[in-house]
């Protein structure tokens, strides 16, 4: 099939197809164009003779003394009386010449053009009726359709071999063009080639302005997004082997010692507490590292829409959460307002931003919320130490070490879940301890 082709051969039979189309309508009309053209021009000549002989003659017996002349190329005349006489003959028999009388006396009009078939060939004549002298004539002059079809196959000769030339030209200017325009797109294939085979480290560098140079930049664009995820991804897998690692070694560690009758906390309460400890945080690292696979999977797919509660949400989470440390004091200026968005989403986002809140606290975590014309703001706070800069700057990224020494995914689940409700989350350092904001642009308040 034609689209089966490579685009060059497309192109190119596209192109040489539209200059065959047009070589055939020239073809077709320009023989019939020169041939109406030169027949125009052949009785306007005749016409022009017959003006010019008849104002230069004053009688009609001076149409005698002028000598018979016949070419192709001039015009001849045969001039007769009213009585049908024959005055002057030029190249015509008897016959035609009869028949040609014959159509004079019932011609209505001075002069009027005429062509007729003879032999094969084809006479172009005008009959003129006039007066010289007071006495009546007829004046037929004529050319045959030989000087005409003579014209015509000579300049029909030229532009056909004109049009050969041009037409060879133009089918190796398509060879050329079409292999010029592929050229860029063959080199398009073989980078997206080497990234489907993740070989993504070669840049792809095309300068150009156009719909392909555009291609490029596109897929340039993709090359570099695809080698950020690549070492995202490579760097999620080192860290989680390493982050999960440690409660592996000490489990084991443990289960040896315990079946050598060996407890290291010195009694079996103390050692299973330990165990337990380690068994829950590798099953919440685990848990982590599942529902980023799961964001990844559902980033491709329409985030789900309902309506939230915002404030029955969040003193869910707190009064959940607040057993885990009785001692820290919650503040609350909450507003009852509805955003939307995927429900079970939000409630791990809560999950982690104030769980992370009560980590990091020495006594107060202070939670209100604003609604203004921009929208609504929630403003999580705790008065624990401050961020140290250098993590403050990769806060989202996966696996971030603090001060104190522990690795987390928390801070990166929440930013992929703000980022796919197009809602805006930040953290920042502010006197007396550190601040989280989450910004909706649309929310409503409940009646």
């Amino acid at each position: 099939m034609f689209k089966d082709r490579p685009i060059w051969q497309q192109l190119f039979i596209l192109f040489a197809g539209f200059c065959l189309l047009i070589g055939i309508l020239l073809f077709l009309i320009i023989p019939p164009t020169l041939k109406g053209f030169f027949t125009k021009e052949i009785y306007q000549s005749i016409e022009e003779s017959q003006n010019f002989n008849v104002a230069i003659e004053n009688r009609l017996s001076d149409w005698k003394r002028e000598p018979d002349k016949q070419t192709i190329r001039s015009v001849q005349h045969v001039v007769l009386d009213d009585q049908g006489r024959i005055l002057k003959k030029a190249g015509l028999t008897k016959d035609v010449i009869n028949r040609l009388y014959l159509q004079a006396l019932s011609q209505n009009s001075s002069s009027k053009r005429y062509s007729v078939s003879i032999n094969g060939q084809e006479l172009l004549y005008v009959i003129k009726k006039g007066q010289i002298s007071g006495k009546d004539f007829i004046l037929i002059s004529y050319l045959w359709d030989t000087y005409r079809k003579e014209l015509v196959h000579t300049l029909l000769r030229r532009i056909y071999l004109v049009l050969f030339f041009i037409l060879a030209f133009a089918v190796f200017i398509s060879i050329f063009f079409s292999k010029w325009i592929v050229k860029p797109l063959l080199s398009i294939k073989g980078s997206v080639n080497k990234i489907s085979q993740k070989n993504w480290k070669e840049p792809i560098v095309l300068e150009r302005g156009d719909e392909i140079g555009e291609l490029a930049k596109s897929i340039e664009s993709m090359r570099k997004q695809l080698v950020i995820q690549d070492e995202a991804q490579q760097a999620l897998l080192q860290h989680a082997s390493h982050d999960l690692k440690t409660p592996v070694m000490v489990i084991r560690s443990y289960l040896e010692a315990i079946s050598d009758g060996i407890y290291p906390t010195g009694d079996f309460d103390g050692t299973l507490s330990i165990l337990k400890h380690e068994a829950e945080s590798m099953e919440k690292k685990i848990g982590n590292l599942l529902y980023i696979t799961k964001l990844e999977y559902l980033s491709t797919k329409p985030v789900h829409q309902e309506p939230i509660d915002l404030k029955d949400l969040i003193l869910s989470v707190c009064q959940r959460l607040s057993t885990t440390r009785g001692e820290i004091q919650f503040e609350y200026r909450l507003l009852d307002c509805m955003v939307k968005g995927d429900l079970e989403q939000w409630k791990i986002f809560m999950e982690n931003l104030i769980s992370n809140s009560l980590k990091y606290a020495r006594s107060i975590i202070d939670i209100s919320m604003e609604m203004s014309g921009e929208g609504l703001r929630l403003t999580v706070f705790n008065d624990g130490m401050p961020i140290e800069e250098k993590v403050l700057q990769e806060l989202y990224q996966p696996f971030v070490k603090g001060s104190d020494g522990h690795f987390g995914l928390g801070m990166y689940i929440m930013k992929k879940i703000a980022d796919r409700h197009e809602v805006e989350f930040s953290g920042e350092n502010i006197s007396g301890g550190v601040r989280f904001s989450v910004h909706w642009k649309k929310a409503m308040q409940k009646d």
